[in-house]
């Protein structure tokens, strides 16, 4: 079960101050962004990934996150109606969809796919994705506050047939027990250890993004 652990600290926050988004739609941004920069790590070419959310009758229009195989990542969200008060995923974004498109320099990696909005919220729409376009079961805890984005992403590959149902909901239940504070003073392979302490665990180096 591969994963990916991210932390966005100083790279958020100027992202984030760019524009005056309200808190709901900055809260979703650093979601999308935390989200396609971890995702784009996992490319094993050159390219750019582009995650892109767009509302039907709902206040938020569309919201874009991009991430390229350097892992340099830039987000935007589009106009918001001022009488759209609700700051939970539905209320932003009504029934629309999420779209994942591939660019790569070399064409026969680009892909683009689409999966409609699941109302619980984007690391849900995530997961029907990779079950609906990759024919994966994939996992994402998704924490985003005005200082810091986290992000935990696992995978159960076509491959990990020694991982059964009952190991993979086990592993998704210690994913979920992540809190922003655990990473406040940074990534430590400590924690992972700790999260997933009945396991085998084997922590890479960290890589930057910017």
């Amino acid at each position: 079960v591969p994963g990916e652990l991210l932390q966005l600290g100083n790279e958020w926050r100027s992202l984030r101050a760019l524009h005056a988004y309200d808190a709901p739609v900055a809260t979703l941004l650093g979601q999308a962004t935390g989200a396609v920069t971890a995702i784009a790590s996992t490319m094993k070419f050159d390219g750019m990934l582009t995650l892109q959310l767009s509302g039907k009758d709902a206040g938020l229009n569309m919201l874009i996150a991009q991430c390229d195989h350097r892992g340099q990542f830039r987000g935007m969200a589009g106009d918001r109606s001022p009488d759209v008060t609700g700051a939970d995923f539905s209320s932003l974004l009504g029934s629309g969809h999420l779209s994942m498109t591939i660019d790569a320099r070399d064409a026969k990696d680009s892909y683009r796919g689409i999966v409609s909005l699941h109302s619980m919220g984007l690391a849900e729409t995530l997961t029907d994705y990779y079950s609906e376009s990759a024919q994966l079961d994939a996992h994402f805890v998704l924490l985003s506050d005005d200082q810091q984005v986290t992000v935990l992403m696992l995978q159960k590959m076509p491959e990990g047939e020694d991982v059964d149902e009952d190991d993979w909901r086990r592993l998704c239940l210690m994913a979920d027990t992540l809190t922003a504070a655990e990473l406040a003073s940074g990534t430590s392979p400590d924690l992972v250890h700790k999260m997933f302490a009945e396991d085998d665990v084997v922590v890479w180096e960290p890589t930057p993004v910017r």
